[in-house]
């Protein structure tokens, strides 16, 4: 089972309602069924809600849009976030912070992320970085689940 989303886009060059309440539910969907996080069931709600619009232009169907943006985000890995691409406003998806290496390496520094020496190696209660000799980037939530791979 995988805890948080993949980076990269779930819908392109539309911003219509109709457009997406369809990619941001089944995204949302997907993600509920495919993750050990507790599935919210305000969350199934927010589905069921947008599968049941039917005038895209009105406010409901905005703050539906909203509602599924918000619990999308809640899927984010470590360091990203869900919503516009910054470079492209009509590129939704999941995509890193714009200091991405600023935000880790001052999580180092606070110790609030720990790195670690070997990829099996945790430390209790922490999140944890793991940097291979080529540089990539392993970070682990405190259990072990992978948040994010920077490679």
């Amino acid at each position: 089972m995988t805890r948080y989303a993949t980076i990269g886009t779930i819908s392109h060059a539309t911003l219509r309602n109709e457009d997406l309440l369809e990619s941001f539910a089944d995204e949302l969907e997907r993600l509920g069924k495919a993750s050990d996080f507790p599935f919210h069931p305000a969350a199934k709600n927010a589905i069921c809600d947008a599968r049941a619009v039917t005038d895209y232009d009105s406010e409901n169907a905005s703050e539906t849009v909203n509602e599924l943006a918000d619990y999308l985000e809640s899927y984010a890995p470590a360091y990203c976030y869900f919503g516009a691409h910054e470079g492209d406003g009509a590129d939704f998806g999941f995509w890193p912070v714009s200091n991405l290496m600023e935000s880790i390496n001052d999580d180092i520094a606070d110790g609030e992320l720990v790195k670690i020496k070997d990829p099996g190696e945790r430390v209790d209660g922490k999140n944890c970085v793991f940097i291979n000799d080529h540089g990539n980037m392993t970070i682990y939530d405190w259990n072990g689940a992978i948040m994010l791979e920077l490679v």
